[in-house]
């Protein structure tokens, strides 16, 4: 986007440092996740005093993703004990399936996997994590009618979208 090939972008959080024009269009759950038999699923609500007992797989440092990870563990006074950091939202869901710890990810990123019972996202103190979903566009380009048409239908009905996709 800074180099001009992307024309809209669609995230979490908006870059800082350039100039932007960032509109929030939806609200953007985080959660915990883990394996469809971890112990924390046959709980009610998991304690945030737990989770200093386990294995994390997270997200890179300056990630909208670790930025929320992150500042819940410091806001519930856990120190994390972090066994993988990964670039990839898939990865990390594939890693917490197969048991190799738990994480905290984006609920928008976890659909098909709740759907057919892949993985498990149980009740947790303190989540979701609530942030926004931004449509992104440089200052520095025009949008083309087909990006500004495709902006105006983000803005318009893209939470709608999303709650019905998520309704919890």
């Amino acid at each position: 986007m800074q180099e001009g090939d992307i024309e809209l972008a669609i995230m979490g959080r908006p870059p800082e440092g350039w100039a932007t024009r960032a509109e929030p269009f939806a609200m953007h759950p985080h959660v915990l996740v883990t394996s469809i038999d971890h112990r924390f699923t046959r709980m009610d609500v998991v304690p945030a005093s737990a989770l200093s007992d386990e294995g994390f797989i997270v997200r890179e440092p300056r990630s909208g993703t670790r930025a929320a990870f992150d500042e819940y563990m410091r806001t519930h006074q856990v120190a994390p004990r972090v066994v993988m950091q990964m670039s990839s939202n898939e990865a990390i869901k594939q890693a917490v399936m197969a048991g190799m710890g738990i994480s905290l990810l984006s609920l928008h990123t976890l659909g098909l996997e709740l759907d057919h019972h892949l993985i498990a996202s149980p009740e947790t103190e303190g989540l979701p994590i609530m942030r926004r979903w931004h449509v992104v566009k440089s200052h520095a380009k025009t949008l083309s009618p087909a990006a500004e048409a495709f902006r105006y239908f983000i803005l318009e009905r893209g939470e709608a979208f999303l709650a019905t996709q998520f309704p919890a």
